[in-house]
């Protein structure tokens, strides 16, 4: 029974259709780069999660375990059944944290070793995805702004070379300022049609 509910967990893949989901919303690029970091930062909760529960399904079968931060009293009171259930979760979700962190949460037995031990391995596999998610995100959400830069610090060069009046500067600049976020749109429009078929332009 208990491996038939390990396969429902499969059903959390269904997840990845959240990230299809924001890629096609009619949103600018800028919201929906925002959303997408959201979207890493549920999946990080919702992997800290799954691992507490089944590190705490090891840990609370034979009872071995001291947490690094209990050494000190040499027992623990995380597998005491009188400290409630928010207890629990949040201590075991404390310590699924650091493993996802790749820190040592001092295992004892064979089991708890080698459970931490893939943990650890997984986990290291998932924070490059995410790194690089982050950095694919951070690019597009700097895209827009380093274009825009590009073009004022260029416009700027042309009218000093130029030696124009600085009322004229001021003009040029505003004029940019104004039409920089109409030729954005005008060029998403561009790439939509682009994309859609003949007979529905």
């Amino acid at each position: 029974m208990s491996v038939v509910k390990a396969f429902r967990l499969l059903k959390l893949l269904r997840l990845r259709r959240l990230n299809t989901l924001i890629t096609n919303l009619n949103q600018p690029v800028a919201i929906k780069s925002q959303l997408k970091r959201l979207y890493v930062i549920f999946i990080l909760v919702l992997i800290c999660h799954i691992q507490g529960c089944v590190i705490y399904m090891i840990v609370v079968s034979k009872q071995y375990w001291i947490p690094p931060l209990d050494f000190g009293s040499i027992s623990t009171d995380v597998f005491d059944p009188d400290r409630g259930f928010l207890f629990h979760y949040f201590k075991m979700f404390y310590h699924s944290a650091l493993v996802y962190s790749m820190v040592d949460i001092s295992v004892r037995t064979f089991d708890e070793l080698m459970l931490v031990g893939l943990l650890i391995l997984i986990s290291a596999i998932i924070n490059a995805i995410i790194y690089g998610q982050f950095a694919i995100l951070t690019e597009e959400l700097k895209r827009d702004s380093n274009e825009f830069l590009d073009k004022l610090n260029l416009v700027n060069t042309v009218m000093n070379d130029q030696s124009l009046p600085l009322p004229m500067k001021e003009e040029i600049r505003n004029f940019i300022l104004t039409t920089h976020s109409l030729q954005r749109l005008q060029a998403e429009l561009i790439a939509f049609n682009e994309n859609i078929s003949p007979s529905l332009r």
